[in-house]
């Protein structure tokens, strides 16, 4: 049985899952899951994963979500080296640090400007939410300042993770220009990291919906 993922483009997390099963040169199947359209909550679907959130794994009738847990277990149980997430103890935790920070603190960052503008028709952006993100995204340049990637000189999952969120931002026309060391760095997984087209076209989709109600001006 392939390993199937339950993907939707527009989803940060998702393409973190699809550009890690990429990047490790896996052979997967796709299964689109419109959020928007509500067909996460196709009984079917939502027998596979109660939650009905996407990413979802399949692989040999094993199933999990969460993007980071899902990209952790891919490195874990098919990569040749362990370089995208060292067994060093740690480098390792560096890595979850790094992942941790994604999901607890620039990802909610990006969701709490993004989802009532899409979900809600907000038109504006309050000012605190534009400095959370902001904060976020500082965090991310200084952890670049002295290294080519967010956990040292090699490519991790952490950086997949990141690159995702960030891209979004980007996407949505966030002005990162003050932020030399992500706009380098960007440009950096953009050629390490296997699957971007991917990415590209989820960002464009993501772009899409939150200016169909944003003011302009707003970012």
């Amino acid at each position: 049985m392939p390993i199937t993922l339950y993907h939707w483009a527009a989803s940060a997390p998702s393409r973190c899952a699809y550009l890690t099963l990429k990047t490790l040169g896996l052979e997967f199947e796709v299964v689109l899951v419109n959020l928007q359209e509500g067909e996460q909550l196709n009984p079917d679907f939502m027998k596979l994963n109660p939650q009905h959130i996407v990413p979802t794994l399949e692989d040999n009738g094993f199933y999990l979500w969460e993007s980071r847990a899902i990209a952790s277990y891919l490195v874990d149980r098919y990569a040749q080296v362990d370089t995208l997430y060292p067994k060093n103890l740690e480098k390792r935790a560096i890595v979850n640090q790094r992942l941790y920070f994604d999901a607890t603190t620039l990802y909610p960052a990006v969701r709490n400007v993004c989802r009532p503008i899409i979900y809600d028709k907000e038109r504006t952006i309050p000012a605190e939410k534009k400095e959370t993100l902001q904060n976020g995204l500082k965090y991310l340049d200084y952890y670049l300042e002295h290294d080519d990637f967010t956990c040292g000189k090699a490519l991790t999952i952490a950086d997949i993770s990141l690159f995702a969120t960030a891209t979004s931002v980007q996407a949505i026309g966030w002005d990162l220009t003050r932020f030399k060391n992500i706009e380098k760095w960007i440009r950096r997984c953009t050629n390490h990291i296997e699957g971007v087209n991917e990415n590209v076209k989820g960002c464009k989709e993501f772009a899409a919906l939150v200016h169909k109600h944003l003011e302009p001006n707003q970012l």
